[in-house]
Formats: structure tokens, sequence, C-alpha cells
């Protein structure tokens, strides 16, 4: 503990004019994330005494004891009451809520601003301040003081925090049984975090090759084009063009299309049926907005209608014809879990194979006489 001269000097300089306490964390939170490097050397009893916060800024490197000691320092330095966490996370071989020096496999910084308790994870790159550390939703950290420690839990973010849209505008070409269009996706609070590192650590150039993969797979395989990524503070959000082929078919009296193309519900599990322990990441609310233009005036038809619920889950889908030439295929998909657990198995696998069994059906479709 305790900051030396030049330390106090650079901490002063960045914060220079600022006195807002918010803006004052954000800019040191930020400073410690782009300009010190993540190194881990567990030697005797380094492995769990934090090196001296003078000794991190000079070598500008730490594990994440270490930065969030320094980042703890020099909060407390600029009159920001802060604390450090011991915190067991989601990939720990020990899965407990009571970390300890024998349970935990993390250290965060814990800053208290406008009677918030507001979490810090020097060590994670995408991490932003007063979101969850996406790792440790729902766990509960051990909040280390001179006084002893208290424990904290952390709250997750809800399904619509974590909201996933996706709308997408098509038309189909009866000449070339093409439908072809665009469509725009945005994923709110945390649930585009999975982007994020990827773009963080890929660069934009290479996550369009990447990304070009994922979002056919997500697509049943179909092909998109000219994806564009923009990652700002809450969102994140991508467009591009798609092109699906071999999903209309005629037999001169009606007309079937297919709709196996509907983005799938799990973005980042690609298995059909998932398996006890699967780490979802986060809970998130899907909604999918589809309109398709015919290429011919059609019938009316009954609408389409599927609603499952359980707990923590639900799945609701309608298909509809809004005129003789557009067709609306809409559903929404909460998931309100982290992980899949033995009381959320048997529902969200009944949930994921009727999904599947919908868009697998064709919609049966005749044209307008006249």
């Amino acid at each position: 503990k305790g900051l030396n001269a030049s330390v106090k000097i650079k901490i002063d300089e960045l914060t220079k004019d600022i006195t807002d306490p918010k803006k004052i964390a954000n800019i040191i939170f930020s400073y410690v994330k782009s300009n010190f490097k993540y190194v881990a050397i567990e030697i005797g009893m380094g492995a769990f005494i934090p090196s001296h916060a003078n000794e991190v800024f000079l070598n500008k490197q730490g594990d994440c004891k270490d930065l969030s000691n320094f980042l703890s320092e020099a909060l407390n330095y600029k009159g920001i009451k802060s604390d450090i966490a011991l915190a067991a996370t989601f990939d720990h071989i020990t899965d407990c809520d009571f970390p300890s020096l024998s349970s935990a496999n993390h250290v965060i910084c814990v800053a208290y601003l406008n009677d918030k308790t507001i979490l810090l994870d020097p060590t994670d790159p995408i991490h932003i301040e007063g979101t969850p550390v996406q790792s440790l939703q729902d766990r509960t950290i051990l909040i280390v003081n001179p006084k002893g420690g208290s424990f904290y839990k952390v709250k997750p973010y809800s399904p619509q925090e974590n909201e996933i849209s996706y709308q997408l505008n098509l038309k189909t070409d009866s000449i070339g049984d093409l439908i072809q269009g665009d469509f725009k996706i945005d994923y709110n609070g945390i649930s585009g975090n999975h982007l994020r590192r990827q773009l963080k650590n890929e660069g934009k150039k290479e996550f369009k090759n990447l990304g070009k993969t994922h979002y056919e797979e997500i697509f049943g395989n179909q092909s998109v084009s000219n994806l564009e990524i923009t990652n700002e503070l809450k969102k994140v959000h991508l467009e591009g063009n798609i092109s699906i082929n071999g999903k209309t078919f005629s037999d001169g009296t009606n007309k079937y299309l297919f709709i196996d193309y509907l983005p799938r519900l799990i973005e980042t599990e690609s298995r059909e049926t998932l398996i006890e322990g699967t780490n979802l990441r986060n809970p998130f609310h899907k909604k999918v907005r589809v309109k398709i233009k015919m290429d011919k005036p059609i019938e009316s038809f009954k609408t389409i209608k599927f609603n499952q619920k359980g707990e923590g889950l639900s799945l609701n889908i309608e298909i509809k014809a809004i005129s003789d030439l557009l067709i609306e295929c809409n559903y929404d998909f909460i998931f309100d879990h982290i992980f899949i657990e033995k009381e959320n198995i048997d529902k969200t696998n009944d949930i994921l194979k009727s999904f599947k069994k919908i868009i697998n059906e064709p919609i049966i479709l005749k044209e307008k006489k006249g």
C-alpha cells in the first residue's frame, strides 16, 4: 500500500481538472486496462500477496491481484473509496459461492460511487465499469479490507437488458428460386461480449471473415455478404446482405416456402441438444423479426402460433400474412439463466426441438387468382 511521488504525479496528470468521481474512476480504470500487461508469476507468497503498487506501476505489468490492487490504491488516492475482492469465476475448477484464498482464482477491484458498489476488472480488456463482470454473474465475491471482509452478490443482467434484436427484410425471386435481402442485428448490454472479445483479439478485417462464417452457420448455411460491425459502448451492431437458395418450391398448385434459415435460438452453441453444465454466458431476450415480400400475390393463410414456457425461459412464434404480398415470421426467445442445469435442461431441449420442427415445416401458399 501507498503510492510514491511519480505514481501520484501520473494519476494527477491523467485526472487534471476532472472533479466528477465517476469520470475519474473511468479514466484510471481505462488507463490500467490499456497500459498494463497481464503477467502471472506465482512463486511462494507471490501467489497470494499482490506486488507493491509502485512496483506494478514501474513495470506496467502484473496478474489480476497486482492490477486490481494498484487500481484500488490509485482510486483511494483520488478520494474514491475502493477495495479488492476475491472471486471464483465460471471456468474455475472449484464451483463455489464462498471464495477464499483456497477456492478463488480471480481478484477484481471494487469501487464505491454514489452509494453504489461498482465492479472493475482491469484484466478484462472489454469490461465496462458499471456492468457485471461476465464470468462472475450471479456469484458471490469476498470484498477484502482492513476491517476483515464482506460477501457481495454479483447481479447478472436481466434478459431485457441483454436484448438481441434481428431484423431481416427479404424478397423472393421465382425465376432463380432465390430469397435475397438484408439484415440488421443489435446486441445490447453484455450479450455481444463474445463478439467484442473476438473483435479485440482478431481486429476488424479478420473479424469480417470469421463473422461471415459464423452468421452463415446461424442462418442455416446461407450466403452472407457485406458484413459490417460497429462496436458501441452499450451495443454491438451488425448489418449485411443475405442470399438464400432453394427455399421456395412450386408444384403447379401450391407454393412451398421454407424458413429453416431463421437464426437459431442460441447462437453460442451449435449443438441441437445441450448437455448439463453448458455455460451460455448470459441471460438474454432474443427478438427476431423477418419480413418476406413475395414476387406474386398469395391468398391469406391461417396464422401459425406456438407458445412454450418453462421456469425462466419461454418461446413465442408467430407466422402470418400481413398482405397478399407480405409474410411476417417473428419469434421471441427468453432465457433467464446462465448455465444449462438439471432444473432447466429438459425444458430447454424441448424448446430447441420444437423450434427446429416448426421452422423445418414449409409454409403452404396458394397463388392469388386474378
